[in-house]
């Protein structure tokens, strides 16, 4: 290090370090000569840099710009003293810094770029070509853009012939703004390589990102190379079209389309200024329509030297004549030679045709190439070029790199595509690195319609039999089955379906097709087996709703047909005006309702369909189903167990794990189709092939594996005249493709878009350019060649259907839609589903995200989570929840996607997650909406059940302020009501009577309130009759309650209230009459797959065994009840179930247990359901007098007196008066005793008194133990 105060070259005085690196030192001095502060550039000894800190002096010598450094002198270091450059002394920051802090305006990327240009200009005029222009070289003086200093011509090149790079030389530029001429090391380098690199730093000046951006530094150097630059507008909207078309003739790979120099670009950039606005576009009267750009096989042959990893400056060596030797070998087998950098090099292959062709073209160059460079790594890797993208190869060179790792092994290796398609020409060896390539071997390795020949069905007689055996046991027993068709995609499954319905003669059958872009849609399944069964696709709606109806009414008695139509049509996607009735009404208002009915429609249907003939519903491509569909189907099935009723599911093996626990109650037959026979796949290619000899056939069946699309497939290749090499099954599929015209491939890569299944109208919307009749003249074609199948039945009314005859061919047209294409084709999609009623949220959300309009999406995801609600698929409901918040979702319908997830959690048992969720969407949410409404009743719900009732008196307070400032209304109603009801159970009676009164304002100011909230009501009603001890009145209002339920069809709470039904019946004496209501209930809550409804009704049973006498049963069934509740979360009933438990005890005598478990439930429900408490307290002091403490039994019991007292207590009034009286006259107060037995028994006779019906009243005073003992000792 140079000391302060030292003078180099007897005029430079040294005043401190300023910065260090690889070539030397840069010191801040003083010019003794003139004062100035100057940068003093030291050359460290026996730096290897010596000719390149020479070549930039003598370039800053003959340079004076005000945009360039200034230079002030030199020394060459022979006296003795360090080499040294002396520049001026410039304060400011790199534009690398600037653009640390994000990108510049339009004007000021300008402004910086014309300073620029017009200081290599100068450079340039003198024959300089800086070749190393990049923001780390461009200094902003005091940080501004309009004063910029060029730095660091180090490794720029001179006229003089003596100032050329050596083949040991020295660096040429660096990654990412270089010009391609010089990543090909190229040695005529002129202005115009400067030029290209000024357009990249002007590029990210405006967009904040590398034209040429690439994971890996040789992709990079691919991608100048081969790739044109993205057009700056994509990436910033602001930037005028003109400036635009500039930047990409800068950013030309072709120099000859570039300005010729830095004057030049200085000049056109002068015709902007701050004031340059955006053009407005005309906007084009063509509509927009995809391209006949499509995507074909590359396969790249990648040499790696490593160079570049190690360095990312580069090295110019004199590698012409080697490079154009490996050019040579690659351009004999149809290739195309790049070198990037000093070593490295890419050779890519492509084109249409048969993929084999095109992997063995790219195998033997890389052996080639290996013989050529063989101290070289390579690697070859497939990938897809388009027209457009010319050749997409820094994709490919990224992965190629990434193959390779760190180590650097000389060899070939090969990626999973390649080794398959080359292994039955070359040797291809396992290494621990991958497959790699050796040395090419001999010779290579040895009713539908094929070739418009027939084919029947060979070598399947084992899985026809089974099927058809299952289906003569439906009938002749009768009796529900299920059978499950498995096997690979192309194994003859759908075949095999084929011909079984070929034998079932007049039975009924539905067929229901799962499509890859619906999968996981609610109903879809289903929906599409009655559009099918049913001949719904009808010029109109109200036609096609009439079809239904039509239908419906073949089987369906008079009494359900109306509501059976009115949810088969919600089903469908048909759904009928929502004034048609209250039930529609009603279940649109809640999801899981609507799923209930969709579910009992089906029900009914399948039911009554069956009993009419027998019936077959074949489910196709499942593992491409839905879980609803799945669900109801499960549930018809349990209803028609005894009905000639066949399920026949369709699918890949996947399928169980898309659809886990696929009907494992139904005792499901699966047959798996194993590979074909030898036997009969030669059979099956000798017809399609009838003059070939037994060899070739043999070849062909034997590449087949046994997989009759495989077979197909190479026996056209066969026919063709192709070597069909094995390998991937898509790549053969593609090659068929290629042998289509350029027109009808883009109208099958239009098809695509779509999924299994399009429209003759949608292909119109996305190749408009082609018109209705060529459209429909090759859908033609393309049917006859086997390409596509016409569809019998269609969704859309008046829009020929078809289909793709395989899924691996939609699977392959779509892979060669490019990215713009494919993005155009999925917005185009989503908009003609849209106008045609679409009723699929799910689809058609995902067709607005792929088509890049995220934002678009959010409204759809809302009701496809809607809709999975409905239909109690809670886990899809939650991941299209997701979809639609990751789509950007925000304000209400981020608030409308939060209460559906959190509904969704709570049906799940999530409580604590749910109210979470609640409370977020809430708070996004207009307040006083119908939709706000619902999520403050479900808040108050929540809050009850987690224990929380402490926060529900804020929450009524809210609300009564908000009812006496708005307008009545039913959804103001309902939330009122249902908080009113949660504050009661939780112990807040006072506040719960206001909130009531308030909600019942709505009804007496003529607003037409719905039946669901009318039966909210009545609950209320009950409830409060309940907490007085009135149980007549109690069962009264639960009936009415359930009456209005069912007048708005929600089934689900209807069947809850007939749990509350048998509560009271068992509370009254009737222990025979609750039995049968309470299972009842819990039998269709089996049917519906209702948990909670099922745990509330065992709750019930199992204290009514107890008083029937039937201990260890209701002691099982009570713990069932709990297990369910504790899972739920739900800490109110659980703390019910415990005191249950504990009451179950104490009636079967076992008094310890009883004590135990009333401490348990007493501890819970003291925080989580107050009016339960006294209950507990009694059953506590029972027990503890029954053990022989006087003491703690009178404690408890008149604890839970004080709260029968108080009033707001839910049961057992009677057991806590008369183990009161037991206390007191254990503790010797026999006259408080006496006088307490007396209370009981007026109170008791007054309650009695309420009940109008003799035999009621008289089973209420001698079946209930409590009761009778009352009377007895009073």
């Amino acid at each position: 290090m140079i000391q302060a105060g030292s003078v180099i070259g007897g005029r430079f005085e040294i005043q401190s370090l300023a910065g260090s690196g690889g070539m030397g030192s840069v010191y801040r001095a003083i010019d003794r000569v003139s004062g100035q502060a100057v940068a003093l550039k030291l050359l460290a000894q026996r730096s290897p840099h010596g000719a390149r800190f020479r070549r930039e002096a003598e370039v800053l010598a003959s340079l004076q710009h005000p945009c360039i450094v200034r230079y002030f002198g030199h020394g060459d270091g022979s006296d003795g003293e360090p080499a040294y450059i002396a520049m001026e002394w410039v304060e400011g920051v790199s534009l690398r810094e600037r653009l640390l802090a994000g990108r510049l305006d339009v004007s000021e990327s300008v402004a910086l770029a014309r300073r620029v240009a017009e200081a290599l200009g100068a450079a340039h005029l003198q024959g300089i070509v800086h070749r190393d222009v990049k923001p780390e070289n461009l200094l902003l003086v005091s940080g501004r853009h309009d004063q910029v200093k060029v730095l660091d011509f180090g490794v720029a090149l001179a006229p003089s012939p003596r100032a050329r790079m050596t083949r040991t030389g020295t660096p040429l530029g660096t990654i990412g703004y270089m010009a391609p001429e010089q990543v090909r090391g190229e040695i005529d380098v002129d202005a115009r390589a400067d030029v290209f690199a000024l357009g990249a730093v002007l590029f990210e000046c405006l967009t904040g990102e590398s034209p040429f951006h690439a994971d890996q530094p040789l992709a990079v150097l691919a991608k100048i190379v081969l790739e044109d630059a993205p057009r700056v507008r994509t990436l910033r909207s602001d930037v005028p079209k003109e400036l635009e078309l500039l930047l990409a003739r800068t950013l030309a790979r072709e120099r000859g389309e570039r300005p010729r120099d830095g004057n030049e670009l200085c000049a056109l950039l002068g015709g902007f200024d701050e004031t340059a606005v955006v053009p407005v576009a005309t906007p084009s009267l063509r509509p927009p329509a995809l391209t006949g750009d499509e995507r074909a096989l590359l396969c790249a042959v990648v040499g790696d030297s490593g160079d570049l990893a190690a360095d990312r400056t580069l090295v110019l060596e004199e590698l012409e004549a080697q490079n154009r030797q490996r050019a040579r070998l690659a351009e004999e087998l149809g290739g195309r030679f790049e070198p990037l950098g000093a070593r490295s090099f890419v050779a890519t292959f492509s084109g249409r045709g048969e993929p084999s062709g095109i992997a063995v073209r790219a195998g033997r160059a890389a052996l080639a190439l290996q013989r050529e460079a063989p101290d070289i790594a390579l690697v070859v890797v497939a990938g897809q070029s388009s027209d457009r993208e010319h050749l997409p190869v820094a994709r490919a060179v990224d992965r190629a790199v990434a193959l390779l790792g760190s180590g650097r092994e000389t060899g070939i290796l090969l990626d999973e595509t390649l080794a398959g398609l080359l292994s039955s020409r070359f040797v291809v060896h396992d290494s621990p690195r991958g497959p790699t390539l050796g040395a090419e071997r001999d010779a290579p390795r040895s009713h539908r319609m094929l070739l418009g020949r027939a084919t029947p069905c060979l070598g399947r007689q084992r899985e026809l039999e089974a099927l058809r055996a299952t289906w003569e046991e439906c009938r002749s027993e009768p009796i529900a089955r299920v059978v499950l068709l498995t096997g690979p995609g192309g194994i003859g499954k759908s075949r095999i379906r084929q011909e079984l319905s070929a034998d079932l003669g007049d039975s009924e059958v539905w067929l229901g097709r799962g499509d890859l872009l619906r999968a996981g849609t609610p109903f879809a399944l289903l929906a599409d087996a009655l559009q099918n069964a049913f001949e719904l696709a009808r010029p109109t709606p109200e036609q096609s709703r009439a079809a239904l109806a039509a239908k419906v009414a073949r089987w369906v008695p008079p009494a359900e047909r109306d509501r059976v139509t009115e949810f088969l049509a919600e089903l469908s996607g048909l759904p009928l005006p929502e004034e048609h009735s209250r039930e529609l009404r009603a279940a649109r208002q809640d999801p899981i309702l609507m799923g209930d009915q969709i579910r009992r429609a089906f029900e009914a249907l399948v039911f009554h369909a069956a009993r009419t003939r027998p019936l077959v519903l074949i489910l196709d491509d499942l593992h491409w189903g839905d879980l609803p569909s799945v669900k109801l189907v499960d549930a018809a099935l349990r209803r028609a167990t005894e009905l000639p009723f066949l399920v026949l599911g369709v699918g890949r093996p996947e399928v169980s794990s898309a659809l886990p626990n696929l009907w494992a109650e139904r005792d499901v037959q699966e047959v798996r189709v194993g590979p074909l026979s030898r036997k009969a796949a030669h059979e099956l290619a000798r017809l399609a092939l009838p003059e070939v000899g037994d060899a070739e056939l043999g070849s062909l069946v034997e590449r087949a594996a046994g997989n009759p699309l495989y077979l197909e497939e190479l026996v056209r290749a066969h026919a063709d005249g192709r070597a069909a090499a094995p390998g991937s099954v898509l790549a053969m599929v593609r090659a068929r493709l290629d042998a289509v015209e350029p027109e009808g491939r883009r109208l099958l890569r239009a098809a695509s878009v779509f999924g299994m299944r399009f429209w003759r109208g949608a292909l119109e919307a996305l190749v408009a350019d082609l018109g209705a009749p060529r459209i429909s003249t090759w859908l033609s074609m393309l049917s006859e060649r086997e390409l596509l199948v016409p569809a019998l039945e269609t969704r859309f009314a008046g829009e020929p259907e078809y289909a793709f005859s395989h899924d691996l061919l939609r699977e392959a047209a779509h892979a060669t839609l490019t990215d713009e294409d494919r993005t155009l084709g999925h917005r185009l999609a989503a908009a003609w589903l849209e106008q045609h009623g679409e009723r699929d949220a799910r689809l058609v959300a995902e067709h607005h995200e792929q088509g890049g309009s995220a934002t678009s999406a959010v409204p759809w995801w809302q009701r496809a989570a809607v809709a999975a609600l409905d239909a109690n698929d809670f886990s899809k409901a939650l991941s299209f929840v997701t979809r639609g918040k990751s789509a950007g979702a925000s304000g209400p319908l981020l608030g409308a996607l939060l209460l559906t997830e959190s509904e969704a959690l709570r049906w799940g048992g999530e409580l604590e997650a749910a109210l979470s969720a609640l409370e977020a969407g809430l708070a996004l949410l207009p307040s006083g909406t119908p939709r706000w409404c619902h999520g403050v009743a479900e808040q108050a719900l929540l809050l009850q059940r987690l224990g929380r009732g402490d926060a529900l008196p804020s929450l009524g307070r809210s609300l009564l302020g908000r009812s006496v400032r708005d307008a009545p209304s039913d959804a103001l109603a309902y939330a009122l009501v249902r908080t009113a009801l949660f504050c009661l159970l939780s112990g807040h009676g006072a506040l719960a009577e206001e909130l009531a009164s308030a909600a019942a304002h709505a009804e007496r100011a003529g607003v037409d309130v719905e039946p669901g909230t009318r039966a909210q009501s009545r609950v209320f009603r009950a409830l409060a009759a309940l907490y007085r001890g009135d149980f007549s009145t109690y069962l009264r209002e639960e009936l009415a309650a359930r009456q209005h339920f069912e007048e708005a069809g929600d089934a689900r709470r209807a069947l809850n209230e007939s749990g509350s039904i048998g509560f009271a019946q068992m509370e009254l004496g009737s222990y025979h009459e609750a039995e049968a209501t309470l299972k009842e209930a819990l039998e269709r809550a089996e049917q519906l797959g209702l948990e909670h409804v099922k745990a509330a009704s065992w709750h019930n049973l199992g204290l009514v065994y107890a008083r029937l006498g039937r201990f260890d049963e209701a002691k099982s069934t009570e713990e069932r009840s709990l297990a369910v509740f504790r899972a739920q979360s739900d800490r109110r009933l659980e703390g019910a179930a415990l005191t249950y438990l504990a009451e179950i005890a104490l009636l079967a005598g076992d008094f310890a247990e009883a004590e135990r478990v009333a401490r348990e439930a007493l501890e819970l429900v003291s925080r989580v359901a107050p009016p339960i408490e006294p209950l507990a307290q009694g059953i506590l002091a029972a027990a503890r007098l029954a053990l022989g403490d006087r003491v703690e039994a009178l404690a408890h019991a008149e604890a839970a007196m004080r709260r029968v007292t108080a009033g707001a207590i839910e049961a057992g009034e009677a057991l806590i008066r008369l183990v009161h009286a037991d206390a007191l006259e254990a503790g010797g107060r026999q006259a408080e005793a006496a006088a307490a037995r007396a209370e009981a028994k007026r109170e008791l006779l007054e309650r009695a008194g309420r009940i109008e019906d003799p035999a009621a009243r008289q089973r209420f005073l001698e079946n209930v133990p409590e009761h009778a003992r009352t009377l007895a000792r009073c």
